[in-house]
């Protein structure tokens, strides 16, 4: 866990919905054809960005 840094999710975000069901604070939801990550609510473990298939989690720091 890096509570420094954030978690976001790219526009090559396929909205396949694994991070969504991935994620243990639930702070993952879909808008339109992609995920966003509500930070206030994150907790910076990265299981999404474990799990993504396309890579479309980064880290900003």
């Amino acid at each position: 866990m890096d509570e420094e840094n954030e978690y976001y999710i790219q526009s090559s975000c396929i909205a396949c919905g694994k991070c969504i069901t991935q994620c243990p604070q639930h702070c993952i939801d879909l808008k339109g054809s992609m995920a966003v990550i509500r930070q206030e609510d994150c907790r910076h473990c990265g299981e999404c960005r474990e799990i993504c298939p396309v890579g479309a989690v980064a880290v900003f720091d």
